[in-house]
């Protein structure tokens, strides 16, 4: 685990309480993968416990991550309004990733998010691309206004959206009329409980690896506090595993989602396009 004071460097809203901030990290920091998240502590703020953040994306060269989160409380109010040029101590916990080794060039990732879920696909959609993967897409949020990362992600993806309104793209669900017959090598999903529950049933003895991004509320994000287990199976038995360290990212299919809670999101997990991500 390395901290370091890292800088912001850019900083815009990109949806309804939605904003995307760029730090340019030190050169000790340690290169992100997708679906990894970023720990950072917000000046000022009278709580200690850090805010694990979304990578959505990194510029290697420039050394610059892109941090996408919803301002849900007076931490990431206040991290929101932070003005460029400032500083604020940020770490990369030892976490999983996405396996980009699940799908190989030639072969179709299908990429399935919800929401702020859709934030560390804008950064694994490019990776696997990179790799001469075909990307497809499902994006899903609440209305148009809370729409972000379609640029992005058009660029190196077939993208489907949905919207619950209508407002942009298909009215629905991203899970709707997907099932077993779907085209797809391997699949990478991030989104509230209830859209993994039900990715969960239409998947269940598919075969194909189907990968999943958990949320969790968090105290240290090093894997001491224990604070985030979630229930995974392996083998026979049910074991808790901490999302800060052995995930966030499971094989959806030892995940024992029934026991995982809804409340990581940051509004309880009610809509399938209103969760997803960290916040």
């Amino acid at each position: 685990m390395r901290t370091g004071a890292a800088r912001i460097v850019g900083r815009r809203t990109i949806g309804r309480s939605i904003v995307e901030l760029a730090l340019a990290v030190p050169p000790a920091f340690p290169e992100p993968r997708p679906g990894q998240f970023v720990h950072v502590r917000v000046p000022g703020d009278a709580l200690v416990l850090r805010r694990p953040l979304s990578v959505a994306d990194w510029d290697e060269r420039e050394r610059v991550l892109r941090l996408i989160f919803r301002v849900v409380g007076e931490g990431t109010a206040r991290l929101a309004a932070l003005p460029v040029g400032a500083a604020v101590d940020a770490f990369l916990p030892p976490s999983t990733g996405f396996p980009l080794s699940a799908v190989r060039a030639g072969e179709t990732a299908l990429l399935v998010g919800g929401g702020l879920g859709v934030a560390p696909l804008i950064f694994l959609a490019r990776a696997l691309h990179a790799r001469g993967v075909r990307v497809k897409a499902r994006i899903g949020f609440a209305c148009a206004e809370d729409v972000f990362g379609l640029r992005r992600l058009r660029a190196v993806a077939d993208v489907e959206l949905y919207t619950d309104d209508g407002s942009a793209g298909a009215k629905g669900r991203v899970t709707d009329g997907l099932g077993p017959e779907a085209a797809f090598h391997a699949a990478f999903v991030c989104g509230p409980v209830p859209m993994l529950r039900a990715f969960q049933r239409m998947f269940r003895g598919d075969g194909r690896p189907i990968y999943a991004a958990l949320e969790a509320r968090m105290a240290c994000g090093a894997g001491a506090c224990r604070a985030c287990v979630v229930p995974v199976a392996e083998g026979s038995a049910l074991r808790h595993r901490r999302v800060c360290r052995d995930g966030p990212v499971f094989a959806l299919a030892s995940l024992h989602v029934a026991g995982v809670p809804e409340d990581g999101s940051p509004d309880g997990g009610r809509g399938w396009a209103d969760g997803g991500g960290f916040v």
